[in-house]
């Protein structure tokens, strides 16, 4: 959680970023995998609803994909880096 926009990553680590509005009710974010639900905790954004903007950079989606065609899920392969800071920053 950034109070205005982070600076931007070096893209050379991670194979795809990209940036999106978010819309938060109650200004907390649940995170949800595709193999095990949503998640106990949740990200605390503030106190109350509002607009967002959030980036996400990811790395290893190749080689989780790779590995879970050959022996199942690949636990720590892929990585994420979730920004979010609010829109009227």
């Amino acid at each position: 959680m950034w109070d205005a926009e982070p600076p931007v990553q070096d893209s050379s680590p991670w194979d795809e970023q990209a940036e999106a509005d978010f819309e938060s009710t109650s200004g907390e974010v649940a995170v949800w995998s595709m193999g095990l639900g949503r998640a106990d905790d949740v990200i605390t954004l503030a106190d109350s609803g509002g607009s967002w903007r959030v980036r996400v950079s990811c790395a290893g989606r190749s080689e989780a994909a790779a590995l879970s065609g050959q022996e199942g899920t690949g636990e720590g392969v892929e990585k994420y880096l979730v920004q979010f800071w609010p829109v009227t920053a």
